[in-house]
């Protein structure tokens, strides 16, 4: 992993992560999802921090790259969001549809 890629890394985590405490103090974002999104800009910090995690995870799961191993675990991290948040909304569609 890079220096360049390390130092964006860690810059776009701590920004994102004061958005986020920004948005949950103005109450306009809700606390479950606030911690997920914190402790995914943790993760990201972390991984700029020590490179030699994801070097040790990318190399454990035959992956070329550590880069490759970030890209694609944040994707599919990602992807699982998305999916329970479908769900969510689905639920709260299912209620809506109900109580009419």
């Amino acid at each position: 992993m890079t220096l360049l890629f390390q130092s964006v890394l860690i810059i776009a985590s701590i920004a994102l992560a004061i958005l986020i405490l920004r948005r949950v103090a103005q109450t306009r974002a809700k606390i479950e999802d606030s911690i997920f999104w914190l402790a995914l800009c943790f993760l990201l910090i972390l991984l700029g921090i020590f490179p030699g995690i994801a070097n040790t995870l990318a190399s454990l799961m035959g992956i070329y790259s550590s880069t490759n191993f970030i890209f694609m675990f944040f994707i599919f991290v990602l992807i699982v969001k998305t999916f329970f948040t479908s769900m969510r909304v689905s639920k709260c569609k299912f209620k809506s549809s109900r109580n009419r």
